[in-house]
């Protein structure tokens, strides 16, 4: 690999959250954008390889641990619409994982 070449990995990831952690964040996320319809929060994971990755979800941060998933979870990509049957739901498997991250919220301070 040259020095301009890179390679790209995706990542899909089974989080889990505090019950209100995505209601706040779709909260701060319309009201920092003045729209009333629902937006995408704004997000960041840093270090998800690691034992204690960190999430940031619209300024609040959260811990993560590594967990398993008691079974696998699986990642669906919808397909298109069968014109014959389109009420027959078409999905194609993109991943599967067995492992969750646990996220808690944590406070940061200086030292």
């Amino acid at each position: 690999m040259s020095e301009y070449e890179y390679k790209e990995e995706e990542y899909y990831v089974v989080a889990a959250l505090p019950d209100d952690a995505l209601k706040n964040a779709y909260s701060t996320s319309n009201k920092a954008s003045g729209e009333s319809e629902s937006l995408q929060p704004h997000y960041s994971i840093v270090d998800i390889e690691s034992d204690r990755p960190l999430l940031e979800l619209e300024g609040a941060i959260f811990q993560g641990t590594n967990d398993e998933l008691l079974g696998t979870g699986l990642f669906f990509d919808s397909g298109p619409v069968d014109s014959a049957d389109p009420a027959k739901p078409s999905a194609d498997l993109v991943a599967k994982t067995s492992r969750v991250i646990i996220f808690r919220p944590v406070a940061i301070s200086r030292k």
